[in-house]
């Protein structure tokens, strides 16, 4: 298996040179001045986090985008620690985008393969009828690119000492239902994270307690403090509130604007210290601040 998954991994790395060496020539430079954390000095773990990139077969400008989103992460000045995408990587769930997707990933990615996290979206099954299928050729491409070892939509890493957890759909029948199993799995996930650091949770839907399953999810991320539980879908500015003592956070979307026909190109800095975390909008292809929020740990 290993030496399979090697093969993967150059088999990407060939495609993503050929699709980038298209690119490289005609991406524009991200534009705006390299950016830092608020207080350099006193950061103890910063990463960025995209959603609903919605690569697309032939969309040239989405393309683009993602290269350009990719440059402006790459101009920050204090090195980022993790890159984390939060589903709808892709348009129609086809390998044409997956292959643009992590092709264009492996060329301009700012930060390690290893510490490269991807969660599936409803728009990355390709049917209702074809979980399984979806899943395992999602974590095909993820394992060729990162050499990460999962076998279901879900899976956790442990970054600088910080747990990071993706979630995602796995039900047979059905991609945005997670299943009894996963919440187990989650439960053993949380149990054995460090005590009293922040938990990043990363899920393309909002989990709503009114769903079984959903709130079997939301039962366990409920017991422990200083949980945040990321979410992209709906296309909207960054939003951060507190659920029963969870900071649900929801992000905008790289590429799709908001109802004001703003937002294309956005993503979402995460900064923690050691009593706060900052989430801080930027749009990554423009090089401009767009809001922030701060959530005081407990």
């Amino acid at each position: 298996m290993a030496i399979l998954a090697f093969l993967n991994m150059i088999f990407l790395k060939i495609i993503g040179f050929l699709l980038s060496a298209i690119l490289v020539w005609t991406v524009p430079p991200s534009f705006g001045a390299s950016f830092e954390p608020k207080d350099p000095q006193n950061l103890k773990l910063q990463f960025s986090v995209l959603s609903d990139v919605h690569m697309q077969s032939f969309e040239y400008t989405g393309f683009q985008e993602l290269a350009m989103g990719l440059r402006g992460i790459g101009r920050a000045k204090v090195k980022q620690d993790a890159l984390v995408f939060v589903g709808d990587n892709t348009m129609n769930g086809q390998i044409f985008e997956d292959l643009m997707f992590f092709g264009i990933l492996s060329h301009y990615n700012p930060v390690k393969n290893t510490n490269t996290l991807v969660a599936m979206g409803n728009h990355d099954y390709m049917t209702a009828s074809s979980v399984r299928k979806s899943i395992d050729r999602n974590n095909f491409f993820l394992q060729s690119y990162t050499c990460a070892k999962n076998e279901e939509a879900y899976y956790s890493q442990v970054i600088n000492g910080y747990t990071f957890v993706i979630l995602a759909g796995d039900d047979a029948e059905d991609e945005y239902t997670l299943s009894a199993a996963q919440a187990a799995w989650l439960g053993d996930t949380m149990a054995a994270a460090a005590s009293g650091k922040p938990v990043f949770v990363f899920c393309h839907y909002s989990l709503s307690s009114y769903d079984a399953n959903d709130a079997a999810i939301l039962a366990v991320l409920e017991q422990y403090p200083n949980v945040f539980l990321f979410n992209g879908h709906w296309h909207t500015p960054l939003d951060a509130w507190d659920a029963n003592g969870v900071t649900k956070v929801n992000l905008p979307a790289l590429h799709g604007r908001h109802s004001d026909g703003k937002g294309m190109g956005e993503g979402t800095q995460v900064e923690v210290y050691a009593d706060k975390v900052l989430l801080r909008c930027r749009n990554y292809v423009t090089g401009v601040w767009v809001g922030e929020f701060e959530v005081v740990l407990t």
